[in-house]
């Protein structure tokens, strides 16, 4: 009985060293993908660099290097202090910084329940034209940028401009 379980046990072990020997996992050779013809992989191309040429600006209480030529804008102070640096021969490129914007609308029940507090005689709410914005994730907030910087507070923060998108 012990002779017949010792070479059970040995078939069982042989059968499974041959499933496993035709189980290889193939290497894949380096610089391919190991997706369909093996060919080496092609390097990427490296990023094209534009050089921008720097000088100084020298706000009165902040400097800041920013590319000759471009126009500076700036708003606030402290801690709503904000700036916005625009190429004048293409506006869309852009540097800014807002230390905070805000407040936003979350949800437009809270829009709704300031309008009802002011129509019953309440005092004006100074933030009431800001937009809903929900959900308030960063995404959805550049995507509504355009609606907070065309608001009567946004423009008389920021006369030349807030950025556009």
């Amino acid at each position: 009985m012990r002779k017949r379980r010792l070479l059970y046990l040995a078939g069982v072990v042989i059968l499974i060293l041959l499933v496993l020997s035709g189980c290889r996992i193939p290497e894949t050779p380096k610089g391919t993908t190991g997706e369909g013809p093996q060919q080496p992989a092609v390097p990427p191309e490296p990023p094209r660099k534009e050089e921008l040429s720097l000088e100084d600006y020298n706000g009165g209480f902040f400097t800041i290097k920013k590319p000759a030529g471009w126009d500076i804008a700036t708003g606030g102070s402290c801690s709503t202090f904000a700036f916005v640096i625009r190429d004048t021969s293409n506006p869309t490129n852009q540097i800014f910084y807002f230390n905070e914007v805000g407040p936003v609308y979350l949800a437009e029940e809270q829009k709704g329940i300031d309008s009802n507090y002011m129509q019953m005689g309440g005092y004006p709410i100074v933030w009431f034209e800001m937009p809903v914005i929900s959900p308030l994730t960063p995404e959805n907030f550049l995507e509504n940028f355009h609606l907070i910087a065309g608001t009567d507070i946004a423009r008389s923060f920021m006369p030349v401009g807030c950025p556009q998108f």
